[in-house]
């Protein structure tokens, strides 16, 4: 599991809102159509909160917003202008600073989203303005000439976080690839995208249980994230480590009520007794991207020993169809083979990415964030292949985690389906609102080995 080892020092700006009346025809969302509106419970909550310098955006002004991590936060807007305030007196441009928040409606469950970007683009067309913002910390983009010295690839994360005042998370405490690292004349992001290619320690065959693949991203808690992907790709939590504040899509804002959490197993499902809660899910997309190879013979010239290293680097998962390419990385100077792992790091990759699944939700799910793990319980409703399929493979198919048993719902029988269901790895996340609707997507991964499907043997004549 990812753990805080430290919060985050950065200084974050206050927004100020000013106390508006909105009328019922002002095109805000409907939860916030009320002439005595609680702001505090729409700013921020119902609608992003933002600010463009020193102005603060209406929430009735606020179209569109995507917000995604790769490797650090990016967001996208489109604003309302209608009046033109924004063209006339305070058009952004790439100088400019935009800070975000995205609030949890219910206070004490888990922290606001409190980010700040420099503007990459911005145009405007009409009474609309489309701006990008890239994540922004002073002197996180300034090309850099240091010596780090000799040190592994944590300590290096840890002390670039410390240095910036991010926040640091990880689910190791140190890693066994000490080499002298040294920036010339790059941006911290560049470097960290860089030496984590050479951070991956394992054995020559990527199916040992003694690798160790390592990823790193700028959540939306302004943490900087350093995990060994592999562990946590592997790794199935129980259920009392898989507990998250959950509620109903969509909260009363409008009334002094505060809306009910209850703490509930960190699942998504498309049961429909769950349909209100934020956890629902009404569909999945599969989505594969295959490896151009899954084998690779890849060869380094060692400045050391001015010896020849060859070594075959395997995908253990596949069966069939091996596909076999040979490489020549380079010259590796010192004793630590950081091209070989370069080369383990890339398959890794490309086999978590192989097989996935994508689900919506639609609220803000602030307990479910990239990097982490989450259940999932698909149903198919009335469908006899499914049941045939449940029966048959009764004894033959099963999931990482123990699954519930088919239930039957007011008319309809509601069969588990055990290829689909199980825990996944968090792999990427799309927070975005459009016209009043909160969407998050989730793409989720699971280990190879963790993906049953039911086997058949073929009889074959003598």
């Amino acid at each position: 599991m990812l753990t805080v080892i430290r919060d985050h020092s950065l200084k974050m700006p206050t927004i100020s809102v000013p106390i508006t009346n909105e009328g019922t025809n002002s095109g805000v969302p409907e939860a916030t159509d009320n002439l005595t509106r609680q702001q505090t419970k729409v700013d921020g909550v119902v609608t992003p909160l933002i600010r463009i310098n020193n102005m603060t955006i209406m929430s009735s002004q606020v179209q569109r917003m995507v917000l995604t991590c790769n490797p650090v936060p990016t967001v996208d807007l489109e604003i309302v202008d209608a009046l033109n305030i924004i063209k006339s007196i305070d058009s952004p441009t790439s100088d400019n600073r935009l800070q975000l928040q995205i609030i949890p409606a219910v206070d004490n469950t888990y922290r606001k989203i409190n980010l700040q970007f420099f503007i990459t683009s911005s145009s405007i067309v009409g009474e609309t303005v489309y701006i990008t913002g890239s994540y922004y910390v002073p002197r996180l983009y300034d090309s850099v000439m240091k010596a780090y010295g000799q040190l592994n690839t944590y300590e290096l994360f840890d002390q670039v976080s410390s240095e910036y005042g991010l926040g640091f998370s990880s689910n190791v405490v140190s890693t066994e690839d000490t080499r002298w690292i040294y920036n010339p004349n790059k941006s911290v992001i560049d470097l960290l995208s860089e030496q984590v290619e050479f951070s991956a320690e394992s054995t020559s065959d990527i199916s040992s249980q003694d690798i160790h693949v390592f990823d790193w991203w700028i959540g939306f808690y302004n943490e900087l994230n350093f995990i060994d992907i592999y562990k946590e790709y592997k790794e199935v939590l129980p259920d009392d480590k898989m507990q998250v504040w959950s509620m109903n899509v969509r909260p009363k804002v409008a009334s002094d009520e505060e809306p009910k959490v209850e703490k509930m197993l960190k699942m998504f499902t498309n049961l429909p007794s769950m349909r209100t809660s934020i956890q629902y899910i009404s569909n999945y997309t599969p989505v594969s991207i295959y490896p151009s190879a899954t084998d690779i013979n890849y060869e380094v010239f060692s400045m050391n020993t001015l010896e020849r290293i060859s070594t075959v680097v395997m995908d253990g998962d596949m069966k069939n169809n091996i596909l076999m390419r040979y490489q020549y990385g380079g010259e590796v100077f010192g004793e630590y083979d950081y091209l070989t792992r370069k080369a383990c790091r890339e398959i890794l990759m490309s086999k978590i990415n192989n097989q996935t699944i994508e689900v919506e939700c639609h609220a803000p799910m602030f307990g479910f964030m990239k990097g982490e793990k989450v259940n999932v319980y698909w149903y198919d409703i009335n469908n006899p292949y499914s049941q045939d399929l449940q029966d048959k493979g009764n004894s033959t198919i099963s999931s990482n985690i123990p699954l519930p048993e088919s239930i039957k719902f007011q008319d309809s029988k509601m069969i588990i389906n055990k290829t689909i269901s199980g825990q996944y790895y968090i792999i990427d996340t799309e927070l975005a609102y459009n016209a009043g609707v909160w969407s998050h997507k989730f793409r989720l991964g699971r280990y190879s080995d963790q993906v049953q499907r039911l086997e058949t043997t073929e009889k074959t004549n003598e």
